[in-house]
């Protein structure tokens, strides 16, 4: 049964889980990928955070019919997707050094050592990098 395996991994990333945890849990049109809504939201957020548990957990996984990983994403609006987007393409280009989405919000750190940024519109981007405008250098340094 679908919402018992989804229980048993997520259990695994150490955050105890049980079908009423969820308001709805069901496949998607790819047979691997599943949603899930949960009922409190600080509890997703606890699963968020402790996902990177998962990491090691291959074996487990297969043995309950998941593939060798187990990918734990948020559901992004579309204007945090693209933002997003933006932060993924600077850190790939090793202009900045990490971004996350956490809570509802986009977060990059420029410097490994420097505090995290909270991104909530393109401007904050191009304000925390001293960037005119994020669009145009992003494009300059894709091609």
């Amino acid at each position: 049964e679908l919402e018992t395996q989804v229980c048993k991994a997520i259990s695994l990333c150490g955050v105890p889980v049980d079908k009423n945890n969820f308001q709805a849990i069901h496949r998607l049109k790819h047979p691997n990928k599943v949603i899930l809504q949960f009922n409190d939201r600080r509890q997703k957020e606890d699963v968020i955070s402790k996902r990177s548990n998962l990491k090691d957990k291959s074996d487990e996984l297969r043995k309950l019919n998941f593939e060798d990983e187990l990918f734990i994403n948020e559901s992004l609006s579309p204007g945090n997707q693209n933002l997003f987007y933006k932060c993924r393409q600077l850190k790939a280009k090793k202009i900045i050094d990490s971004t996350w989405f956490f809570g509802g919000v986009v977060n990059l750190k420029h410097k490994s050592n420097s505090k995290p940024i909270k991104i909530y519109h393109s401007t904050d981007i191009e304000n925390a990098l001293d960037i005119r405008n994020i669009d145009e250098h992003i494009s300059s340094i894709s091609s």
